[in-house]
């Protein structure tokens, strides 16, 4: 850990002044892209972010941010990096500033530098948050100040997109030695290591979700003619991406609504034809394209067609377009599907797919709906679906986080609730990907409530007893997200514990505060 002095780690602050929460946006508001937002009129650099950030689907939002920021002034990157910053919804997004860095170190190096020299402070633990289940694993960070001082921190690994940018650039051969080797010996000074040389745990670059900033084929599909998309010559030659082929159909799809399903019909056959895995169904915002231009027509197809004759014929659609809707439609329509979910599917009852599909959207008729029925398996599913949401963008699950947060777990039976407790991790590893410090708060108030049995097991973890094997997930994922919290944002932290009712647990959890590091443990009485 390097500790930098509290003048040293003010001056960073300025650097990331915008990165501020991002804004809990709920999914049905989400909007997929049919255009390219800066060609909308009287836009602006904040407006054109938005409308990126409003795209659910990681794909094609970052195909379209990064050929965004290859068209901006060089000059506007910093600033550009900031919002983008405060619009991706997570406290990791190493994917982000990976690519970023890439991109903006090819087009204006010295910038770029910079602000990579101050990325070098918000280096965060080696490890994921969830490997310090042992007090024996240490905590490290390369500047506490720093990373207390950010909403963000960042892997080693995220730095790499420096190098690889310069690569990239038109830069002299003498001035492109010149950035790689200030890299280097900043890497060296850090880390200890040739640069590149990871961390144990440190995925390398090759892993980030964001696969591109850049993809032409995505970007050329909003501006095809619309001719193009005639059932008669739409793909004469192979697609170059699955995004363009999202984008396309959501195109034609919003230009001939009334041809919904042999659109779908046409454009899942080609994404089956052409790309390894795909199942050739519908997105979910190819469905929301469908429902913002004609809702009425789509629910009464859906309304008009028998699911179970369909299922038996391995056609999904209708089920897909009910479940979608169900947060769409009115109470007895609603009720109407629900009713028929029990014997449409020839493997059995779909109550709760159905009311999985339901939580993403509403999370809270849906969990309303499954404490009605009760059964615990579906409430465990509902909440773990409004966490993960419907797309695959960070802040997507903001929304579901929020309701969850609020949902008392206690409306499962009590002799059910260590099994759901058992249950419960899943969702904990999504929301402290995002959040770790909320995953924390929610873990010991989800704990303390559905499993009192263990409470002095815990209270043991937090006082520095190292963690029994056996201890269920939901106990490691919260004790992990405390250590970790109690590092990055131990002022926070210490508010918090003053309101806990529960002064032996107020105890232990403020020993955890004190001392989150690690590196030694108490063995187990």
């Amino acid at each position: 850990m390097r500790i930098f002095p509290l003048a040293a780690a003010a001056l960073l602050l300025p650097i990331w002044a915008l990165a501020t929460t991002a804004e809990i946006i709920k999914p049905s508001d989400f909007q997929p892209l049919t255009s390219l937002p800066w060609k909308a009129p009287h836009a602006t650099l904040e407006s054109i972010l938005d409308a990126i950030y409003h795209e659910p689907d990681s794909t094609i939002r970052y195909a379209v941010l990064g050929q965004y920021l290859w068209t901006i002034p060089a000059d506007q990157l910093g600033k550009a990096f900031d919002l983008c910053i405060a619009r991706e919804g997570t406290d990791t997004p190493d994917a982000l500033i990976y690519q970023f860095l890439q991109l903006w170190a090819a087009r204006d190096p010295q910038a770029c530098w910079k602000r990579t020299e101050a990325l070098f402070h918000v280096v965060g633990y080696d490890y994921s948050w969830m490997g310090y289940s042992s007090w024996a694993d240490r905590i490290t960070v390369q500047d506490v100040h720093a990373i207390q001082s950010s909403p963000f921190w960042i892997k080693a690994s995220t730095l790499l997109g420096f190098p690889e940018g310069v690569d990239n650039s038109t830069l002299s051969k003498k001035d492109r030695v010149r950035f790689l080797r200030e890299f280097a010996d900043q890497w060296f000074t850090d880390f200890g290591t040739w640069p590149g040389g990871l961390a144990p745990g440190d995925p390398p670059p090759s892993g980030y979700i964001i696969d591109n900033l850049s993809d032409p084929a995505v970007i050329k599909a909003f501006s095809l003619p619309m001719d193009h998309f005639e059932l008669s010559s739409a793909y004469v030659s192979s697609p170059g991406s699955w995004g363009q082929v999202e984008v396309e159909e959501r195109r034609w799809l919003q230009a001939e609504p009334a041809s919904a399903r042999d659109i779908i019909a046409k454009m899942g056959a080609v994404a089956k034809a052409h790309f390894k895995g795909a199942e050739g169904d519908p997105s979910m915002p190819t469905l929301m394209v469908w429902a913002k231009v004609d809702k009425a027509g789509m629910i009464r197809w859906a309304d008009t067609q028998d699911p179970a004759k369909a299922n038996l014929a391995k056609d999904y659609l209708v089920t897909e377009v009910r479940e979608f809707l169900l947060s769409r439609v009115d109470d007895s329509t609603r009720a109407g599907w629900l009713a028929a979910a029990k014997t449409s599917d020839p493997d059995g009852d779909s109550t709760q797919d159905y009311l999985e599909e339901w939580a993403k959207w509403d999370p809270v008729g849906a969990l309303a709906e499954a404490v009605a029925i009760d059964k615990t398996d579906t409430i465990q599913q509902c909440a773990e679906s409004a966490v993960y949401g419907p797309f695959d963008t960070c802040n997507s699950h903001l929304y579901g986080m929020a309701i969850v947060r609020k949902f008392d777990p206690t409306a499962i039976p009590i002799e059910r609730r260590r099994y759901a407790v058992g249950q419960w991790d899943i969702m904990m590893e999504e929301w402290a990907d995002i959040d770790v410090c909320d995953a924390a708060r929610y873990g010991v108030n989800f704990l303390t409530r559905m499993d009192p049995s263990h409470r002095e097991q815990f209270i043991e973890y937090c006082s520095g007893v190292d963690m029994d094997t056996k201890a269920s997930d939901m106990a490691r994922r919260t004790f992990n997200a405390l250590r970790v919290w109690a590092v990055v944002r131990p002022n926070d932290m210490k508010a918090w514990i003053a309101t806990l009712n529960d002064p032996k647990l107020q105890k232990a959890i403020t020993w955890l505060l004190n001392h989150p590091w690690g590196g030694a443990a108490r063995p187990n009485p």
